[in-house]
């Protein structure tokens, strides 16, 4: 038994830029990857980017679902790295959902779509069950190689507890999390 996908290597896939603002009105870059005729056109995937990685992170697994017949997207977060609007330094788990939403959003106007896969990897998975704790339209969600516990994840990276810091209100300016200077509201909106 083959577990490889029946797919044909030569059909193009088609990669369009996409732009469009969440809900705080800040702009996001994405691309929206498909085959010219996709064979499942009632959901699509949706490829949030991990901690620290942009929409080019995902790109091959992305095209490896393109190729079979999946429509997906993946995008740039807003105050994070990559083409979206804002500066990591402001990034929260909580703009992170609002833009998945609003990605949602954005693929239900412009696209018909009412049914999301989520494909989440690192810290993206703990936005991705908030986002689907919150919102029908999820209605899968898949963690690859995912971050469960951020407090403990962090202190055996860091050996500091920097979540139990912020949340005794012993916590600084700016923490180093995992090679970007963020501040200490990333550790706050995980808590929340």
């Amino acid at each position: 038994i083959s577990i490889w996908p029946l797919i044909d290597l030569k059909t193009p896939i088609l990669s369009e830029l996409i732009t469009y603002t969440n809900r705080a009105g800040k702009r996001i870059v994405g691309y929206y990857d498909h085959l010219e005729t996709p064979t499942d056109d009632s959901t699509m995937i949706v490829l949030p980017p991990g901690y620290g990685e942009t929409k080019r992170d995902s790109i091959s697994t992305a095209y490896y679902l393109a190729k079979n017949g999946f429509r997906v997207v993946r995008y740039d977060a807003t105050d994070h790295v990559g083409e979206s609007e804002g500066d990591m330094v402001n990034i929260t788990m909580t703009k992170q959902k609002v833009d998945l939403l609003s990605t949602l959003d954005y693929l239900e106007q412009h696209y018909g779509v009412h049914r999301f896969v989520i494909v989440a990897s690192s810290l993206a998975k703990l936005v991705a069950i908030k986002a689907a704790a919150e919102d029908k339209r999820i209605c899968l969600l898949i963690g690859m190689v995912a971050v469960v516990n951020l407090r403990e994840t962090l202190k055996a990276v860091y050996n500091e507890d920097m979540i139990g810091d912020v949340a005794a209100g012993r916590g600084k300016d700016i923490y180093e999390v995992l090679g970007f200077q963020v501040s200490q509201e990333y550790h706050r909106s995980a808590i929340r």
